[in-house]
């Protein structure tokens, strides 16, 4: 036999209910009456961490497996009917429930069908109440337990939203969608104000630690030519700025200091978009901004391809070459160098 000398602080855990378990390794033992594991990772000195909480419960774990079983063409309105008045009765924010509703909209996302005004509210409620301000922690949670190889499930969400939006079929030439931790404005270029402009404000949020964050967007006319039928539909999402990684593509300590927002076109055509954000952290210097878009790439990243900046004031404009998601990277670090004194976009792939 081989005998291994272990560290004083990195021996196993052991536990009545969750039996030896190696050091930084995950234990896990059924839920009682519900689907899902409890969860708790053996930490330094042989104790083990906080317990997790990812058990699932009844009335989502039935859409979820309604979501894997059924021809989701036919019944993912319905299903969106029911997840979303599911959330109004079941304490929606812990780490089960949450991952629970993330793979119910990826796979409902992919789905080869329209999608209606109600379809969309439906959708949109049941976000909110996943990226409330009371679930934050949650996905900190969901990302310090996820599998190396797994894509972050943030970033999961957000990549469903954007499938999502683009389905959307307009029963008028616009809609606008408020929930408490987001909200939406679409509008349908139709023949008679193709020449018109998109100019979109996103500001004034409820919540007192997003209430300095705004967004401006446009888009020029010159970008819907040809395209009579094209509907743009942004969202702003304020708590995203604490729930997305701050992991980038670029070199540099970087924090997320703008408003997040989705925009998405349902037709394929190159979009030049402009957006001007005011920055959540004032005392951050404005020379170390950085603008990017969500990578979707492996877990996913910020990346600054195809963004450049201007400083107006206080705050930052950005001008993007696509659309996608956006905010705006800065570095809480002191830049001397010069040639890093410029500021890019943040956007969602």
């Amino acid at each position: 036999y081989t005998t291994k000398l272990l560290l004083g602080d990195k021996i196993p855990c052991q536990d009545e209910t969750y039996g030896i378990t190696n050091y930084n390794t995950i234990a896990e033992i059924p839920c009682q009456n519900q689907a899902g594991v409890m969860k708790r990772r053996c930490g330094k000195n042989g104790k083990y961490e906080e317990e997790l909480d990812f058990c699932v419960s009844t009335e989502i774990n039935k859409i979820l497996e309604e979501v894997n079983s059924t021809n989701l063409e036919n019944t993912f309105s319905n299903l969106l009917d029911q997840l979303s008045n599911a959330t109004d009765v079941v304490t929606v924010n812990t780490p089960g429930n949450v991952e629970a509703v993330v793979t119910i909209l990826t796979q409902i996302s992919t789905v080869n069908a329209t999608v209606n005004e109600t379809d969309m509210e439906n959708f949109l409620e049941t976000m909110s109440a996943v990226i409330s301000f009371a679930s934050i922690d949650t996905w900190k949670v969901l990302t310090n337990t996820q599998n190396e190889n797994d894509p972050n499930p943030s970033s999961q969400l957000l990549l469903s939203v954007e499938n999502f939006n683009t389905r959307l079929v307009l029963q008028n030439d616009t809609l606008n969608i408020k929930e408490e931790n987001l909200e939406l404005r679409a509008v349908r270029i139709g023949h008679q104000n193709n020449n018109s402009s998109i100019n979109v404000t996103f500001a004034n949020f409820p919540i007192k630690e997003y209430a300095n964050l705004s967004a401006d967007i446009s888009i020029s006319s010159e970008n819907f030519e040809d395209k009579p039928n094209a509907t743009v539909v942004a969202i702003a999402y304020p708590t995203w700025i604490d729930i997305l990684p701050n992991t980038t593509t670029f070199s540099g300590n970087f924090l997320i200091n703008g408003l997040v927002t989705t925009i998405t076109l349902n037709v394929k055509n190159p979009v030049n978009i402009n957006l001007t954000f005011s920055p959540r952290n004032r005392t951050l210097d404005l020379n170390t901004a950085m603008c990017a878009f969500w990578d979707f790439s492996g877990n996913g990243a910020w990346n600054n391809t195809g963004c450049k900046r201007e400083i107006i004031g206080e705050n930052i404009r950005c001008n993007c070459e696509h659309l996608t998601s956006f905010s705006m990277l800065m570095s809480p670090d002191l830049i001397d160098d010069p040639a890093l004194g410029y500021i890019t976009i943040i956007g969602v792939a």
